[in-house]
């Protein structure tokens, strides 16, 4: 099944207070992969985002939880306090955001 990401929010988890912000983004440029593994540990849940927007706001550089809404109107969050997301930020024309994530699968 394809998801088509409709919006990405984050929230500064050092900086903002809890609130949160809508990421800029070029329609339909979102990539969004989730995959599950299992080891000795239990299952671990790896997320990968990535997109491209037209400016970067200052709060994308932190240390931050996403939560990204997809058209069929469901939603996935990930990031945490304990393992935030950071984002790396290619600069050209526009700019280019991924990030990978993990944690424990539950």
């Amino acid at each position: 099944m394809i998801r088509i990401v409709k919006e990405i929010y984050y929230t500064d988890l050092d900086n903002s207070g809890g609130r949160w912000y809508v990421s800029p983004m070029i329609p339909a440029s979102a990539r969004y992969k989730e995959t599950s593994s299992s080891d000795e540990h239990g299952r671990l849940k790896k997320v990968e985002l990535s997109y491209t927007a037209p400016y970067i706001t200052p709060g994308l550089k932190g240390n931050l939880a996403i939560l990204v809404v997809f058209d069929d109107r469901s939603r996935v969050s990930f990031g945490s306090t304990d393992v935030p997301v950071r984002f790396k930020i290619v600069e050209d024309d526009l700019f280019t955001l991924s990030c990978e994530h993990e944690s424990p699968d539950r």
